[in-house]
Order: structure tokens, then C-alpha cells, then sequence
């Protein structure tokens, strides 16, 4: 089970960047817009901080160079993240019982590899899209498939 919880999915995350575009937005407005259109909006804002798309200056929210080049490029995220998310989630947990299971998996059985609740649920869902974003399986509707 890993212990970094990443609850946030790529349209999320994505979600985040667009509403701190194009200029700097004061934070208690960017929570509120936040929170008006996301699950987890304080964990995207710092999930997009922590791999340098977006940064706190003062009382203000504003994108990084990086935070606006995937923006501009959303096919290509950023390298930050990239490594994040490779250093971060359980991929090899999560192939193995991929391939274990004949290259179909249920999204369910990803929820063992996360604490029990709903941040678990929804960091079994954020896993699921980042690897078909990623290109390690395909994103259906209620399971993965394996390329």
C-alpha cells in the first residue's frame, strides 16, 4: 500500500491550471472557483505546486512557465510531474495485477493498493487515469486494459 496519497487525476489537475490562467488570481478567490468545480481542490493546488506548474506569491496563485507550457501543450506534461508520478504511485503493483489477470483489470481491484475511505477511492481513480494518460493501459468505463 503506497503512502503518498495523489487523490487528483490529470483533468483535475489540468482543471486547476486553467482556472489560474492567464494572470495571477488572488487565493481565496481561486479556492472558492476551485471548490465550486472539483473533489479535491486543495490537493490539485498542491499537487500542481509541488511539481512546479504554479506557485504562491504573496496572497496570490500564479502559474509557473511550466504550468503554462502545459497549458499551451496539454499532450506533453511536464517533466516534474512526469517523475512524480513515477516515483510516487504503485505502476508495478498495479501491472502485475494487470497482467495477472489477463491483461483486464476492474477499477476496483486497484482500491487494495490504497487506504481504505474515500481519498483511497479517488486516489484508485487519479492511478487509473494518469496510467492511460501515461500510456500504460486504456481507461474504460469500469476497468483498465493493457496495450
Amino acid at each position: 500500500m503506497v503512502q503518498s496519497l495523489v487523490p487528483v487525476g490529470p483533468e483535475d489537475l489540468y482543471h486547476t491550471l486553467e482556472v489560474l490562467s492567464p494572470n495571477p488570481k488572488p487565493l481565496p478567490w481561486a479556492m472558492e472557483a476551485l471548490r465550486a468545480s472539483l473533489d479535491e481542490p486543495l490537493e490539485a493546488l498542491l499537487l500542481a505546486e509541488k511539481v512546479g506548474l504554479c506557485q504562491q506569491v504573496g496572497l496570490e496563485l500564479a502559474l509557473t512557465p511550466e504550468g503554462q507550457a502545459w497549458l499551451n501543450t496539454p499532450w506533453e506534461p511536464p517533466a516534474a510531474l512526469l517523475l512524480f508520478l513515477l516515483q510516487t504511485l504503485p505502476w508495478p503493483e498495479a501491472l502485475e495485477r494487470l497482467k495477472s489477470q489477463g491483461n483486464t483489470l476492474p477499477l476496483m481491484a486497484l482500491l487494495s493498493l490504497f487506504p481504505n475511505g474515500p481519498k483511497g477511492e479517488k486516489a484508485a481513480r487519479a492511478l487509473a487515469e494518469w496510467g492511460a494518460l501515461l500510456g500504460f493501459w486504456e481507461l474504460l468505463e469500469d476497468r483498465i486494459e493493457g496495450r
